[in-house]
């Protein structure tokens, strides 16, 4: 099944996600997340990251919120490392 899924505690929205396989999708966060229910937005593949955007702006699902704050750190670590190694090698050319 292709949709933008919902999972919720009872009472609030905690995650919002996407996926073409959402059944296999929540067999994997059943492992990290603890959630009580989900709703399913069935959609097609071309919809599903407007729709997801637009859900996670619309309900601000706290683990969406937690997700993206490590991703972004993630992707300042990889730059970091990305600038050093273009850093490195371009101070080992002036020096030969």
């Amino acid at each position: 099944m292709i949709g933008v899924y919902y999972l919720w505690d009872g009472a609030q929205v905690l995650y919002i996600g996407a996926s073409i396989n959402v059944e296999r999708r929540l067999r994997q966060h059943r492992r990290n997340i603890d959630f009580s229910g989900y709703f399913v937005d069935k959609c097609e593949e071309s919809e599903l990251r407007d729709r997801e955007a637009t859900a996670i702006r619309e309900f601000k699902p706290k683990l969406n919120e937690v997700c993206a704050l490590a991703e972004n750190r993630s992707n300042n670590i990889g730059s970091i490392k990305s600038l050093d190694l273009q850093r490195l090698t371009h101070d080992q050319t002036l020096d030969n």
